[in-house]
């Protein structure tokens, strides 16, 4: 399995990275840092989902996987 790193700003995903040379804060401006959360192998998420911080209740957030639904455009 490849390591897939999420990092989340702001509750909303900011970037994915496989590659662990990248799998940091040095392009978020200092200031915004504290915002910023990293999430290693999150269970579930492979490549095409859709991952998003909820709150578990006890308020921690909590990355949740789901399917992405893409809609073709309708053609008049």
């Amino acid at each position: 399995m490849t390591d897939c790193w999420l990092i989340f700003k702001n509750n909303e995903l900011l970037f994915i990275t496989y590659s662990e040379e990248f799998a940091n804060l040095n392009d978020v401006a200092e200031e915004d840092r504290e915002q910023c959360q990293i999430f290693k192998n999150i269970e579930g998420y492979e490549e095409g989902k859709g991952v998003r911080l909820v709150d578990d209740g006890s308020g921690n957030k909590i990355p949740e996987v789901f399917d992405l639904v893409f809609s073709p455009p309708e053609i008049a």
